[in-house]
């Protein structure tokens, strides 16, 4: 793990990283998407299933990627196409946070989509979440 940029891990993070199957290959390909993950991060990266694939091409539709937000996204289930249907609804949403709050409010392509059914237009993300959490729609 050394050779491959952890250095000073302790026990519980080697036996961490063992037991998930965290690899030293698994720790350049991580490293090599520039987020720079120290050892809690990769741990938390490879439980919820985190790729470089998925680091490369979040960051190419969403602002403001960091590590704690890629494994945000990922605990939220935020994919490419969820993002893509968000952007496709007409929500103007750029940036990491945005997308986060969108789906653990339960912002959805659908739920934006019967807003505009139902009449509502120049919609924010500030006045969807304030029509869901009233059950207006």
């Amino acid at each position: 793990m050394a050779a491959a940029g952890l250095s000073n891990l302790d026990v519980d993070q080697l036996i961490a990283m063992k037991v998930q199957g965290i690899t030293p290959a698994y720790v350049e390909a991580m490293r090599a998407t520039q987020l720079r993950p120290g050892a809690e991060h990769l741990i938390a990266m490879k439980v919820h299933g985190v790729t470089p694939d998925y680091i490369d091409e979040t960051r190419r539709l969403v602002d403001g990627v960091d590590v704690d937000r890629i494994i945000a996204m990922k605990v939220q289930g935020i994919t490419p196409e969820f993002i893509r249907e968000i952007r496709e609804s007409g929500l103007d949403v750029r940036n990491a946070d945005d997308f986060i709050a969108a789906k653990t409010m339960g912002i959805t392509p659908e739920f934006i989509k019967r807003a505009g059914q139902r009449g509502f237009r120049d919609l924010t993300l500030g006045k969807l979440i304030m029509l869901r959490t009233v059950d207006v729609i």
